[in-house]
């Protein structure tokens, strides 16, 4: 079980893939599919005996789904996010250039209220604002856009091992990569 709300998302897609395979694949593919429900059974059930059994509190960590519906951070993805809307913003058709988001973080101090947390930043948490601040729209809707497309069209096709592997691992990084930073 994890802190992060991330891990919820992640059940959440596996539920979604495991059930496609179920219904729609092949032998191989449906049996890649029990095995993301086994994931998702687990998933949720650790969550469940984390925060019921209150197994964090004695280090002091926060569960996932005590974070569910709460903000629960100091702000600093929230000023990071700012930082890159403002920098989209003033530069919404080629971007800021490469690698300067730090630069985007350290103008939106001057347009921001005072925060418990240091304001600079090397990237956005996220990685749509973030290529949209160094790109540009243009480039950032033509990449998320064809990757998006590419993925829904896949949950198309009859489904085989392979296939809902790829879609599982592409998926959690999809997911993640909008709240973190894992392809920079």
């Amino acid at each position: 079980a994890s802190a992060s709300r991330g891990s919820l998302l992640y059940t959440a897609a596996f539920l979604v893939l495991g059930g496609l395979s179920l219904w729609r694949g092949d032998p191989a593919a449906r049996h890649i599919g029990r095995a993301l429900l086994v994931v998702v059974a687990f998933s949720v059930l650790a969550q469940a005996l984390v925060t019921y059994g209150h197994i964090l509190n004695s280090f002091g960590v926060t569960t996932a789904l005590d974070r569910a519906g709460d903000a629960g951070s100091n702000g600093q993805r929230l000023f990071n996010w700012t930082a890159a809307w403002q920098a989209i913003v003033a530069h919404p058709w080629i971007g800021q250039g490469p690698a300067t988001f730090y630069k985007a973080s350290i103008d939106a101090m001057f347009t921001t209220p005072p925060a418990a947390f240091p304001k600079f930043a090397e990237h956005a948490h996220n990685l749509p604002l973030n290529m949209g601040a160094e790109f540009g729209l243009p480039l950032t809707v033509l990449v998320i856009g064809g990757l998006l497309l590419w993925y829904l069209r896949q949950l198309i096709f009859v489904p085989t091992a392979a296939r809902m592997w790829a879609l599982a691992c592409v998926g959690v990084v999809g997911l993640h990569s909008m709240v973190e930073y894992p392809l920079w």
